[in-house]
């Protein structure tokens, strides 16, 4: 018979990529069906793949009474195409979760067809998606040591978040990495990330950043700035001629920036979090303000408490705030490998494998 397990992830690549990692580590009998939704950037992380795809039409729910209203409005609008799109999908042995407001209804409709549900939560504070489809999990499988509900202590366990095989294969071949995207190995690296879809915010201080290091030597920025809110080329003119410096549009294959990287500046993402550890490297850290359950600002402080990250806050963050902070990491080496090697006992390059035989077990 046939063994099939529904994979739910989608809204972010972090979420999508965790969900990815682990149905790679599936059993060649089992046969994954990935259940992301119908938003652009889903379609975007997704386009490479050749397993089975379902698409969840709807929207999350934005903050404020208009917000909720009309995504429920949408979502209530789409409930049935949705459970009939669910109900078409082979039947699942096992349902588990990463992230994203479909989880619910996928868990569920996979409950009532007989699944086992599990889920994994990322961040280190539970969304909300997360602590419902948790209700019913027979095991919850969490990123950090953070507080869970009193009934999910018999049935939670800490497993890290699962980093993509290929991030793993390309942290061992650093020198080749860097090599291959054209630095030097003396050369410090310093790459900003905002996320798949990029923040404005650190795009804007990003670029200023980037024009007031323009005279330090042996320093190369790549700013990796999103699939959404990155600057047109128009906007970035004015900086053509700084040959250190290096914009990126949104790239499924960023991580290889990071193992080539000696410092990066990043939002506080679970999947960002995961690569950084991974990869050993030294983080200055700007927390999304308003991220659901402030899980960002509560992720950086685990990096922070453990050495690894210096944390900034958004509101204040100017382009000479984060450059004189890039400045001063840049100009301290030791410190920077101190960093990194916190940063790496954060790591958990297993986790993906850990799942799956925990899903197995229990």
């Amino acid at each position: 018979m046939t063994r099939v397990v529904w994979v739910a992830a989608g809204g972010t690549a972090g979420h999508i990529n965790a969900a990815l990692s682990v149905i790679e580590a599936l059993n060649d009998e089992v046969v994954p069906v990935l259940i992301t939704t119908d938003r652009s950037l889903d379609h975007e992380v997704t386009a490479h793949i050749t397993i089975q795809t379902a698409r969840i039409q709807g929207v999350g729910f934005a903050r404020g009474l208009p917000g909720v209203l009309r995504a429920l409005g949408k979502n209530v609008e789409a409930f049935g195409a949705n459970v009939a799109l669910l109900w078409a999908l082979p039947r699942p042995e096992r349902v588990v979760s990463f992230g994203g407001f479909h989880t619910p209804l996928v868990s569920l409709v996979g409950r009532l067809r007989g699944a086992r549900s599990y889920l994994l939560e990322q961040n280190a504070a539970l969304t909300r998606a997360n602590r419902l489809v948790g209700v019913w999990s027979a095991r919850v499988f969490l990123a950090w040591p953070v507080p869970v509900p009193k009934s999910w202590l018999g049935r939670s366990v800490v497993v890290g978040n699962p980093p993509r095989a290929a991030v793993v294969a390309a942290v061992g071949e650093r020198a080749r990495v860097r090599e291959a995207l054209g630095f030097a190995l003396d050369e410090v690296v310093v790459v900003v990330t905002s996320g798949s879809l990029g923040a404005r915010s650190v795009n804007a201080a990003a670029r200023e950043a980037a024009s007031l290091l323009a005279r330090e030597e042996g320093v190369s920025i790549v700013h990796a700035m999103g699939s959404t809110n990155g600057f047109s080329e128009s906007e970035l003119l004015g900086l053509g001629h700084l040959t250190n410096y290096r914009p990126v549009g949104y790239d499924p294959e960023l991580y290889r920036y990071l193992v080539a990287a000696d410092l990066v500046v990043a939002r506080a993402g679970a999947s960002t979090l995961t690569e950084i550890a991974l990869c050993g490297v030294a983080s200055i850290l700007i927390p999304l303000p308003g991220s659901p359950n402030d899980h960002q600002q509560r992720n950086a402080e685990v990096f922070a408490r453990a050495g690894a990250s210096i944390v900034l806050e958004d509101g204040v963050m100017t382009g000479r705030v984060l450059a004189d902070t890039i400045g001063d990491l840049v100009a301290d080496g030791p410190r920077r490998c101190s960093m990194g090697e916190a940063a790496r006992r954060l790591a958990h390059p297993d986790a993906a494998k850990v799942i799956w035989e925990e899903m197995e077990r229990v």
